[in-house]
């Protein structure tokens, strides 16, 4: 259970996630936490938990990309034994630049 002091404050008395989801927020200890890093977190508790579909809204609301694997060295080894049917899944919802995509895309032709 959550208690109010989870969720921070700032000082005048308003909740820290008010104007936008890219700034920077200070607790009451003066801890500056960056909003990405607390979606990230909520992302990855979401993710963890197995709630796809809240994970795939709040990474469409706020703009903010989880872009994790389940496991990097089984990732890392269906790339390098070339098992493309297994690595393009896996990187299906990752935000990746378009020469990335091209060059996965390309591997998995060839």
């Amino acid at each position: 259970e959550l208690s109010s002091a989870a969720i921070p404050i700032s000082r005048d008395g308003r909740s820290v996630f008010r104007g936008g989801w890219h700034r920077r927020m200070s607790t009451a200890a003066g801890l500056e936490i960056e909003a990405q890093d607390v979606i990230r977190l909520i992302m990855q508790f979401l993710h963890e938990q197995r709630l796809h579909t809240s994970l795939r809204a709040l990474e469409a609301e706020s703009a903010v990309a989880l872009n994790t694997v389940d496991s990097t060295d089984a990732l890392a080894r269906h790339i390098t034994d070339g098992k493309w049917h297994k690595v393009l899944p896996q990187l299906q919802h990752a935000r990746l630049p378009s020469s990335a995509l091209w060059l996965l895309y390309e591997r998995a032709v060839l």
